[in-house]
C-alpha cells in the first residue's frame, strides 16, 4: 500500500509540474501573484468550513460522551493536515483525527467510531454534493452528453458509498477499523480500536439515531457550500471573477473526483486536470483553472503545516501529562 501511495504521489507531482509548464510558468506565476496575501481570505473560508463541520461531527457522539466543538475542530484541522502533508491515502488523517479526540478525553472506541462514522457522513454528503455539481452543469447549459457522463460517474461513486454504509450497518466496522490498522501501520490506532466489538457497538449506537445522523449529513453539506466560496474568492482576488454557480460546480465535482481518486495523495495531478477539464466546459481558460487549483493548494499547505505543528504540540502535552502522573 505504501509503495502504491508513493508512486501515485510521484506521478501526481510530475503531472502538476507538466501542466504548469504546459500553461506557462510565467503566466501562472503572474496570476498567483495577484492572489498574494488574499490567501488569508481562503484560510478564513476554511476555518468557517471546519467550524460548521465540527457541529456535524458532534452529532455523531453518544449523548453521554459529547465532546466540545473546539476539540472536534482541532481533529478536523489536524487530520486534514496529515492527509495533505503526508502520503497516507486519506487513511492516516482519520487515524490522527481519532487520536486527537482521544487526547481530549474521548474513550478510544468512541473516538474510532466517530472517525469512521464521520467518514461515512463525509462520503454521503459528498455524493449529494456531486449531484449538485451535475445540476450546476445542467444550469450552465453544458453539453448534454458530457453532463450525462458526469452524472453516471457520480452515480457509480454514490453506489460505492452506499455499499460502505451498508457494511457498517451489518456490523463490519470492527473489521474495517482493524483493516485501517494494517494500512496505516499505526500502533496508536490499534490501541484506540481495542476490542473490535466495542467499536461495532459504538457505531451502531451512532446510526441508531436517524435524526442526528441525517442532520449530521445535512450540516456537512452546508459546510461544503461554504467551502465553495474559496474558489469564488480566489477567482475574484486574481482579477478573474466567476459566478457562484461556477464555483459550486468546481468545488462539488472536484471534490467528487478526489473522492474517487482517494489513493492519490491529495489528488495531485487529478485535481489539476479536473479543474482544466471543467473550466473548459464553462469557458474558463486552462491557465485560470490551473491557477484556481494552485490557489486552493496554497491554502491547504499553509493550514495543514500549522495543523501538523499543533498536533506535535498536543502530543508533547500528552506525554508531559503522562510523565507527571507517573511521578
Amino acid at each position: 500500500m505504501k509503495k502504491i501511495t508513493f508512486l501515485a504521489l510521484l506521478l501526481g507531482l510530475v503531472a502538476v509540474t507538466a501542466l504548469v509548464i504546459w500553461q506557462g510558468v510565467g503566466e501562472i506565476a503572474d496570476t498567483m501573484a495577484e492572489l498574494g496575501f488574499g490567501v488569508i481570505w481562503l484560510l478564513i473560508v476554511f476555518a468557517a468550513y471546519a467550524l460548521v463541520s465540527a457541529y456535524s461531527i458532534r452529532l455523531l457522539f453518544p449523548q453521554h460522551q459529547l465532546q466540545g466543538v473546539g476539540p472536534i475542530f482541532a481533529s478536523i484541522w489536524v487530520g486534514g493536515g496529515v492527509n495533505t502533508i503526508f502520503p497516507v491515502a486519506q487513511v492516516g488523517g482519520e487515524v490522527v483525527k481519532a487520536r486527537v479526540l482521544h487526547c481530549y478525553g474521548t474513550p478510544g472506541p468512541i473516538a474510532v467510531s466517530v472517525a469512521l462514522a464521520d467518514t461515512t457522513v463525509s462520503a454521503l454528503s459528498l455524493a449529494l454534493w456531486g449531484f449538485i455539481g451535475v445540476a450546476s452543469l445542467f444550469y450552465l447549459n453544458v453539453n448534454l452528453q458530457v453532463t450525462l457522463s458526469v452524472f453516471a460517474g457520480v452515480a457509480v461513486f454514490s453506489g460505492s458509498v452506499i455499499v460502505f454504509f451498508v457494511l457498517q450497518r451489518i456490523g463490519a466496522v470492527g473489521f474495517l477499523a482493524k483493516s485501517f490498522s494494517g494500512i496505516s501501520e499505526s500502533k496508536s490506532w490499534g490501541q484506540l480500536v481495542g476490542n473490535a466489538k466495542d467499536v461495532d457497538a459504538a457505531v451502531r449506537e451512532v446510526y441508531r439515531s436517524h435524526l442526528r445522523f441525517g442532520l449530521s449529513i445535512f450540516i456537512r453539506l452546508l459546510a461544503r457550500f461554504i467551502m465553495a466560496l474559496e474558489i469564488w474568492a480566489a477567482a475574484y482576488l486574481m482579477g478573474h471573477p466567476i459566478g457562484l454557480i461556477e464555483a459550486f460546480m468546481f468545488r462539488s465535482l472536484i471534490a467528487t473526483v478526489r473522492g474517487v481518486a482517494f489513493f492519490v495523495p491529495q489528488g495531485f495531478g487529478v485535481q489539476e486536470a479536473a479543474f482544466i477539464a471543467l473550466g473548459g466546459l464553462v469557458g474558463i481558460s486552462p491557465s485560470l483553472a490551473l491557477s484556481l487549483s494552485l490557489a486552493s493548494r496554497a491554502r491547504e499547505i499553509l493550514e495543514s503545516a500549522a495543523g501538523v505543528l499543533f498536533w506535535q504540540h498536543l502530543e508533547g502535552k500528552s506525554i508531559r501529562v503522562l510523565f507527571q502522573n507517573m511521578k
